[in-house]
Formats: C-alpha cells, structure tokens, sequence
C-alpha cells in the first residue's frame, strides 16, 4: 500500500470492512484519499487509486468507470 500518511506505507492484510471514505486493514482506519491499494486478483496484483473509489461501496456500483 502507498500512502500520503507515512504510518501506512506497506501495510498489508486483508480487508475487514469499507466505508465512505475509509477501510479497515487488520484493525487499522485507512484513507482511501491518496491512498493506493495493492490487491491480489487472480493471482496478479493490481493497483487501485483510492481517489477512484471514494464512495459508499453500495453506491460505487452505480458508476461508470472506465476500464483500467
């Protein structure tokens, strides 16, 4: 993980729960404002920008985003 705050650079487990404008990585409250999350999908890691998926995750399905 790539952070703005230097106390979450490299922090890794799995996540726990999202909100708006937050997740919780192993107990820990992280911005997803300049924040960018390294996450394992199909066997290949892929970064997400936090910036792109600052919502509440039942209302990011609504929009259209383009495709990586």
């Amino acid at each position: 993980m790539s952070s703005q705050n230097k106390d979450q650079k490299g922090l890794h487990g799995h996540i726990e729960d999202e909100t708006m404008k937050t997740v919780l990585v192993n107990g820990k409250l992280v911005q997803k404002k300049g924040t960018v999350f390294r996450v394992k999908l199909n066997g290949k890691n892929v970064d997400i920008d936090g910036d792109y998926i600052i919502a509440r995750p039942e209302d990011r399905i609504k929009k259209n985003i383009k495709k990586w």
